[in-house]
């Protein structure tokens, strides 16, 4: 697989690519998918946490272009809206159509909440149940943009830092007072709500907007980092709870910067494993996966004799699918839309 043969709209223009983040972000669709076949105890949101993580490094990254350069915010809202909302229509819609036995009658009102990015405060129906995520984050980018430009153009990205650390301090500690003692995101809809789940992205933000500093202090010292990292993933899997996965997120982008690896075997090798190339596709056709899998999900669970078929024959449909959706409509679609 060569990178030209991903389209240079979806991979973006405005930042360096890292294969090695795709790499990431395909090990985070498999957990979800893992999840919602029934795997993994009830883990699935450790795969949502690095996503949000992954998704405010990247954008922020973005959004500091646009606000060094003073190139109009709307271009952001318009080049985002073509990536993500022409095939969710299609992806949404359609397989209420071909994939749901209930009837559209059933599925109509959750399907007009996934396309109005409002999924995460209505739980009607399963088929665009995973959607929820996709309405918390494009809720959080519908004010974070023009608060980070607001905040470059007339305050200082010093202090825009010091507001975002104040933020994630703010909403853990709510999180923290309002779940005692039991330490479940699944109370009262906080897992889902846009008021809390954001810290996730937030720490991704501040990452992006420090990003010299952060890998100046892990250079320095990479050892105590990876060990941070190996922290994280065993209290990922000791303790239910999110928040470590987004951590963990965080410090990998840092171990995984030029600078660190370049003084380091181990994770030049762990950057190579994550840059291998059909990894890193997989990752890019994170977003299709995301949307064709929970249809297929349940269209096989329906149709075939004993529930789901084998994993392999599985993953051969929903990869089938996502990369029939991603290069005959997602990708063309993006570059029409978004005047490239």
């Amino acid at each position: 697989m060569k990178l030209s043969l991903i389209p240079r709209e979806v991979r973006g223009r405005n930042i360096s690519y890292r294969p090695e983040l795709d790499g990431i972000r395909a090990i985070s669709i498999v957990i979800v998918i893992l999840h919602h076949i029934g795997y993994l105890h009830g883990r699935g949101f450790l795969g949502v946490d690095v996503f949000f993580t992954l998704s405010g490094f990247l954008i922020t990254q973005i959004l500091i272009k646009y606000a060094h350069q003073e190139i109009k915010i709307r271009h952001f809202y318009r080049r985002r809206l073509a990536r993500l909302y022409p095939i969710l229509l299609i992806g949404v819609f359609s397989s209420i159509w071909f994939f749901d036995n209930k009837g559209l009658s059933q599925d109509i009102k959750p399907a007009i909440a996934s396309v109005l990015y409002v999924k995460n405060f209505y739980h009607w129906g399963d088929l665009t149940g995973p959607f929820w995520s996709l309405s918390a984050e494009e809720q959080f980018y519908l004010f974070f943009p023009i608060l980070l430009i607001l905040f470059f153009k007339y305050l200082s990205p010093r202090i825009f830092s010091g507001f975002l650390t104040v933020a994630i301090a703010a909403i853990w500690s709510g999180v923290l007072y309002i779940n005692y003692p039991f330490y479940s995101w699944n109370k009262d809809g906080i897992y889902n709500l846009v008021v809390f789940r954001p810290s996730m992205i937030l720490l991704g933000c501040l990452i992006a907007l420090n990003k010299e500093f952060c890998i100046r202090v892990v250079v320095r010292a990479r050892w105590v980092f990876m060990a941070l990292f190996l922290l994280s993933l065993y209290l990922c899997i000791r303790i239910q709870f999110p928040g470590f996965a987004a951590i963990g997120t965080g410090i990998a982008i840092l171990l995984l910067s030029e600078e660190v690896v370049n003084n380091s075997t181990a994770m030049r090798v762990i950057r190579a494993i994550l840059s291998f190339r059909p990894l890193a596709w997989l990752g890019i056709l994170s977003y299709s996966i995301y949307l064709w899998h929970m249809p297929i999900i349940l269209f096989l669970t329906a149709n075939w004799s004993h529930g789901l078929p084998s994993l392999w024959l599985f993953g051969a449909w929903v990869l089938g699918a996502a990369t029939a959706s991603f290069y005959l409509i997602e990708a063309p679609l993006q570059r029409l839309l978004s005047g490239h």
